[in-house]
């Protein structure tokens, strides 16, 4: 069974993989925010990164979520229109455009749980444990 960080590191690193344009959404139903959308994916569609720059991003994130866990105890990772601090760190070391990482999306770390939003006014599901009942098992 995977470890909280190698969990949350994945959930990050599918997207990355796995660009579509609800990847984009950000609330605005109108045709304005449907073409905002539509527009943004085709962007990140084009740059869509390497499976091998995913693949070190991916280990490089899993490593630096467990250090900052094991120092504070917790951490909170996002995306609003453009990926937080690490994320963005991590995207430039591994030549990924920070574009690809999908919007309004937020995730709570702890070595216990790891919550994900998965998008504009979506829910937060725990993704780990995966077992539980208190949350959807879906890595969405």
């Amino acid at each position: 069974m995977k470890e909280y960080n190698e969990v949350a590191a994945a959930w990050w690193a599918n997207k990355l993989r796995n660009i579509t344009p609800a990847s984009f959404n950000n609330g605005d139903e109108s045709s304005a925010g449907g073409m905002g959308m539509m527009m943004a994916f085709l962007v990140a569609d084009k740059r869509r990164p390497e499976d091998e720059k995913v693949d070190a991003f991916e280990k490089e994130l899993a490593e630096k979520i467990k250090q900052e866990v094991e120092e504070f105890g917790r951490l909170y990772i996002s995306c609003d229109y453009a990926p937080d601090d690490l994320l963005t760190e991590l995207a430039f070391t591994h030549e990924i455009e920070t574009g690809c990482f999908p919007w309004k999306t937020s995730m709570w770390i702890s070595k216990e749980e790891v919550k994900v939003s998965p998008g504009y006014a979506r829910p937060a599901v725990i993704i780990y444990p995966e077992n539980t009942d208190k949350g959807v098992k879906s890595h969405d």
